[in-house]
């Protein structure tokens, strides 16, 4: 694996990554303590409560939990824009995949995905996504630790 510097538009697309990330545990967070909040602030008697208590208890440190490990996966993140550093590397398109996530807002964003032999997955927009051949060989530019396609080309 080689290493290159970022261009522009490779720390632009890196940073949009961490802008996301940073939104989700901000929201994350905000849904644990409001929710902990009505739980806690639903409250009867003691003898009531304790039920009640608990599973606050719970609901919460499962949340942080999870904002925990969105925090470690922006570290990632951070750490590629530090480096200012892409890898580059020779690897064939194993196979892509949607996966999809139901919203708030009703709607289901979808999350683009390619899978390189010697790579791993990497998060692709859906034009990257749609243009990306399934046992192709390609050139791919990547943050590393972030897992983003920076840019691509064939062999």
């Amino acid at each position: 694996m080689m290493m290159q510097p970022f261009t522009e538009s490779h720390r632009q697309k890196v940073l949009v990554t961490a802008y996301l990330q940073i939104v989700v545990v901000a929201l994350m967070t905000l849904f644990t303590c409001v929710m902990a909040a009505c739980i806690l602030l639903s409250l009867g008697t003691p003898a009531e409560s304790a039920p009640a208590v608990t599973c606050a208890g719970v609901i919460t440190a499962l949340n942080f939990l999870i904002v925990a490990v969105l925090i470690w996966s922006i570290r990632g993140t951070i750490l590629d824009l530090r480096s200012n550093m892409a890898a580059v590397q020779h690897a064939r398109l194993s196979h892509k995949r949607i996966r999809s996530r139901p919203s708030s807002s009703g709607g289901i964003p979808k999350i683009y995905l390619a899978e390189f032999e010697e790579i791993g997955k990497l998060s692709v927009s859906e034009e990257e996504y749609e243009q990306l051949q399934e046992g192709r060989a390609y050139r791919v530019v990547y943050a590393p630790r972030a897992g983003v396609l920076l840019e691509y080309g064939s062999l």
